[in-house]
């Protein structure tokens, strides 16, 4: 009995080495090599709405109607490598920086915007330690120029640079300067000296645009005269629909009772793979729009405000769709439960709350304004028609950390959650780029964003260590 069981186990174990040796030939035989294939963000930005030109630089937050991201905001540059020498210092904290086009700044550096300054590194020991260890010099090796052939997105304008520091790499890491950033004012000293320059001590926050605003889509507005819809698109399909009426938030009332205006949502190129990224199609009908729209965007020369990113209100704000009582319920509910009938559930949001009180109920609010808090970030597969493929039941997917800070959102007045992600992220086909990144500019931006196509859930878990 003995023997026969141990040549059944010699078998499959040779069987399953066979099959190994097999995938492995069949991984590593070169074969033709692919075709030459675009990126997303290279079809993405043929159109005028995806190019920093489109918006004039110099604009208003519209009377309350729409809010600044962040005390300082503008569009990075990246520094000509003439510029670059010329204005850096080997082995100092200013031998990294970039040019800052300033879209907004704090009431009493208003005449800052429209100009282009300096941004670099405030002179402290942290950083003088740090800057030679996160700073490199950038070769491309030939499988770089091959990924960037097939359609991946790589910083191909710093090749040949020498001591790429953070701030150099985030305003190079996309074939166009359109890489918006926030600088919280506590983090800015404006050195006025010798030159216009702004000296950070925290790494920038990527964000979609300058200005955001707090809306009810209230239905489809008729297009311009002149309107014509991106390739591909239809008025059939409900594609092309991209004019949307809006009504303005109230903080006085608070209630969705304010001035209505026409806005615009563009339709978002199909990617690469034929994908649409997001679609305002319906959106006035969305369970998840239920409190309203974070809208965030910037205005064309002609009044029109264009949406770059959406954010659902209801998902920030400190109340739960439900309680689940004891960690040991909670783990199963965020390692199961949670991304069951992810089909179902396409188009919605859900929160829940995992308490170790003893208290049930969802209404009871456990932050205050202040308390931060550790978010565990995962997303899974694109599904559908046009999908992402799957290897022995499994697909791709996305993990990292980030921070969710309690702030008193000033257009609804309210206690929210503000999501920054810290993105570790490979090059990719879509221009996402790594480091500091908002929710809005990681999850909800409309041609890069994964709101509308992936499923995502974010653990927000609350330390006192944090």
């Amino acid at each position: 009995m003995a023997i026969a069981r141990s040549r059944q186990y010699r078998f499959w174990w040779m069987l399953l080495a066979a099959i190994l040796a097999i995938l492995t030939l069949l991984l590593l035989h070169p074969g033709s090599p692919p075709p030459d294939r675009p990126s997303s963000y290279e079809i993405a930005i043929r159109e005028p709405f995806n190019q920093p030109d489109f918006y004039p630089v110099q604009q208003t937050g519209d009377g309350g109607l729409y809010t600044p991201v962040g005390d300082w905001v503008g569009r990075l540059l990246l520094p000509s490598s003439q510029e670059y020498e010329i204005g850096s210092t080997d082995g100092s904290l200013s031998s990294d920086w970039a040019w800052l086009e300033v879209y907004g700044a704090p009431p009493e550096w208003q005449q800052w915007v429209g100009t282009v300054v300096r941004l670099e590194w405030q002179d402290l020991p942290e950083g003088q330690r740090l800057l030679p260890i996160l700073s490199s010099d950038i070769h491309f090796r030939k499988d770089a120029w091959e990924a960037n052939r097939v359609g991946d997105l790589v910083p191909q304008r710093l090749d040949g640079r020498s001591r790429v520091g953070p701030l150099q790499s985030l305003a190079g890491a996309r074939p166009l300067d359109d890489v918006i950033v926030a600088l919280k004012a506590g983090n800015v000293i404006v050195n006025t000296e010798s030159t216009s320059a702004l000296q950070v001590k925290q790494f920038p926050l990527q964000v979609p645009e300058r200005f955001y605003g707090l809306v009810k889509i209230l239905g489809v507005a008729e297009p311009a005269p002149d309107f014509s819809a991106v390739k591909g698109c239809s008025h059939e399909s409900g594609c092309a629909i991209e004019f949307l009426r809006v009504q303005h938030f109230n903080s006085q009332s608070q209630q969705f009772d304010g001035p209505i205006e026409i806005v615009r949502f563009p339709q978002q190129p199909a990617d690469r793979n034929g994908r649409w990224p997001s679609t305002p199609s319906h959106l006035e009908t969305s369970p998840a729009g239920s409190e309203g729209w974070y809208i965030y965007g910037a205005r064309t020369a002609d009044g029109m405000f264009v949406v770059r990113a959406l954010q659902p209100r209801s998902l920030f704000q400190l109340h739960s769709d439900r309680s689940i009582q004891g960690l040991r319920a909670g783990f199963r509910y965020i390692s199961g439960q949670n991304w069951k009938n992810t089909e179902a559930l396409k188009g919605t949001t859900q929160t829940a709350v995992i308490r170790t009180d003893g208290r049930t109920d969802v209404a009871e609010n456990p932050w205050q304004e202040g308390d931060r808090a550790l978010v565990i970030h995962l997303f899974g597969g694109i599904g559908g028609e046009k999908g992402e493929p799957t290897l022995a039941g499994t697909v791709t997917g996305h993990f990292a950390y980030g921070t969710a800070t309690v702030v008193r959102e000033p257009l609804a007045g309210e206690l929210q959650l503000a999501i920054d992600y810290e993105q570790v992220y490979a090059h990719n086909p879509n221009g996402i780029v790594a480091g500091s990144a908002s929710w809005a500019n990681y999850m909800g931006d409309l041609q890069r964003g994964w709101l509308g196509t992936r499923p995502v859930s974010d653990v927000v878990v609350k330390l006192e260590a944090i």
